[in-house]
């Protein structure tokens, strides 16, 4: 598939790119022509912020002239995509982000009376939904996220988005995530009730032990539509019928998937308590070509904390992809990453400690009044002790759990001088603070997930490597909030003494563009 020497020299919008695209970034034409060289299936970039990843994705799909589907974690990545290849792709989504205009009154089509035995005429043509989906069958390249691919590709119907040859996932690192999140499910006592059974009691021992409940259950069950569409139902009364009609089909889906379940030792129950058991696959490597990767020619991960690691965690075969790693085009002062010693913020933290860590925070915000900051506090609890201990609480925005939209929206009205600070445990990704928005960022303890939860257990007592390599991808991604371009800085500080051991004993986990912004400073660097 390699191009030919003449198409070196063009710029993207000769070669099929939107006609905003007049230049290569650096290394982005190198991207592209690795992933076209690639004789893998599976090929692993990991480029950092600001080297163009939808672009190099865009055009292996136009230059390979491979069917793609570019996936996405997130919706507000998808508009992303979206808005800068609007002429290039086709967008579909759930039934949900589509209005149902045989009902109108708002109601989706995820709620429309086609789930509850109406003879919908618009499914043939004019339902935004179902159009939008055959549109998207039609189309050379797709934008949609993870949960709607799968949702797609192991419908019992099967594939309406047509066979793909090339799949792009963005965001790469997450994709182990992703395959796991679509596999976990509960059983909940509302199932139970939709399904005219009762939650076992005692409960079941273990996954074995649920798994033969949902076996001998499974024979006991008879699944019929609870509810039939009229036409004098309103929005409100249709609504409820479709609840009620999918509460029966899902709860049915989820027995029988339980039942199903063939290797109980890679399995756990999550959660649990009176009304809810969930369960989770503990590696969703052994699914992924089930569930993702099947029927595709070609997947393409791409991120900029993208590793080795992230790619075997995600099912990619050992022997069967190119992994390719670029330098940042960014300029090492620009996103220079500075460890200050202050103490180590673990368990063993007397209130001495923490006292000398709210200190050292103090005293990086007072050199820096004017610059807005913000603190990575990896929890709640410690969030608002530094709150109240803090000198500078002035200045602080902190928020409860289910409030962080808000905060941030607090946090970027502030005018750039203002020195506003945003404290949260919660905003290492997902979010963007260019420019003036933020100019400071502190770590302040290491991200190490919490031991007790039952997954981070069973997956850490199978693989050693498993937390240090999700506390790698969680600080650098908390490090990469506030500078977003070439020309944009941040001063960016560790103040947990556990970072300093755990880098030099892992730093092999972390990207070679990461590793080379990292120094040691005894003192507060003078302000930029």
């Amino acid at each position: 598939m390699s191009i030919s020497a003449v198409a070196l020299s063009l710029p993207p919008n000769a070669l099929g790119a939107p006609s905003h695209y007049t230049s290569w970034y650096p290394h982005q034409w190198k991207a592209v022509q690795d992933a076209l060289d690639a004789p893998t299936r599976f090929v692993g970039q990991c480029v950092p912020t600001g080297g163009g990843k939808s672009l190099i994705a865009i055009m292996m799909a136009t230059l390979s002239g491979m069917r793609t589907c570019y996936l996405t974690s997130t919706k507000a990545l998808q508009d992303q995509v979206l808005r800068d290849f609007h002429i290039t792709l086709t967008d579909v989504r759930g039934q949900q982000n589509y209005e149902c205009l045989n009902v109108g009154d708002r109601v989706s089509v995820a709620d429309g009376p086609c789930h509850i035995g109406y003879k919908c005429p618009m499914k043939g043509g004019g339902c935004l939904y179902y159009d939008q989906v055959k549109a998207a069958a039609r189309s050379k390249v797709v934008v949609t996220n993870y949960a709607y691919y799968m949702t797609q590709l192991n419908n019992e119907q099967g594939a309406a988005l047509g066979k793909f040859d090339l799949i792009v996932c963005d965001e790469g690192h997450l994709v182990v995530d992703e395959i796991t999140s679509f596999m976990q499910f509960a059983i909940t006592r509302q199932d139970c009730r939709a399904l005219e059974i009762e939650m076992p009691n005692p409960r079941p021992v273990g996954v074995d032990g649920w798994i033969k409940w949902a076996s001998e259950v499974m024979g006991k069950m008879t699944v019929h539509p609870v509810s039939q569409y009229n036409e004098q139902m309103t929005g409100t009364d249709l609504k409820s019928a479709v609840r009620r009609s999918n509460e029966v089909v899902q709860a049915d889906r989820k027995i029988k998937k339980l039942s199903s379940i063939l290797d109980a030792t890679n399995w756990i129950i999550c959660q649990s308590d009176a009304d809810r058991i969930e369960f989770s696959p503990i590696w969703p490597a052994k699914y992924a070509e089930r569930v993702m990767y099947r029927g595709a020619d070609k997947v393409m991960m791409m991120s900029a904390t993208l590793t080795r690691k992230a790619m075997f965690l995600a099912g990619v075969p050992t022997d069967n992809y190119t992994f390719t790693e670029y330098p940042s085009t960014y300029p090492i002062a620009n996103r220079r990453v500075t460890y200050i010693p202050t103490v180590a913020m673990n368990r063993r933290a007397s209130d001495y400690n923490i006292s000398e860590w709210v200190h050292r925070i103090d005293q990086i915000l007072r050199s820096r009044p004017n610059r807005k900051a913000i603190i990575h506090t990896t929890s709640y609890q410690r969030m608002r002790t530094l709150f109240e201990a803090s000198t500078e609480r002035h200045r602080m925005i902190q928020h409860g759990s289910g409030q962080t939209s808000q905060a941030i929206n607090m946090f970027r009205s502030y005018p750039p001088s203002s020195g506003a600070v945003l404290v949260s445990p919660v905003v290492h990704s997902g979010y963007d603070f260019k420019g003036d928005e933020c100019r400071v960022v502190i770590i302040g303890k290491l991200p190490f997930p919490d031991s007790r939860d039952p997954m981070v257990k069973s997956r850490s007592d199978r693989d050693k490597e498993w937390i240090p390599h999700q506390v790698m991808q969680t600080l650098i991604q908390s490090a990469g909030r506030a500078t977003r371009s070439g020309d944009d800085w941040s001063e960016i500080m560790v103040i947990d003494d556990d970072f300093w051991w755990f880098w030099w004993k892992y730093k092999y986990l972390a990207p070679g563009w990461f590793v080379d912004s990292v120094q040691k400073s005894n003192t507060i660097p003078e302000p930029r």
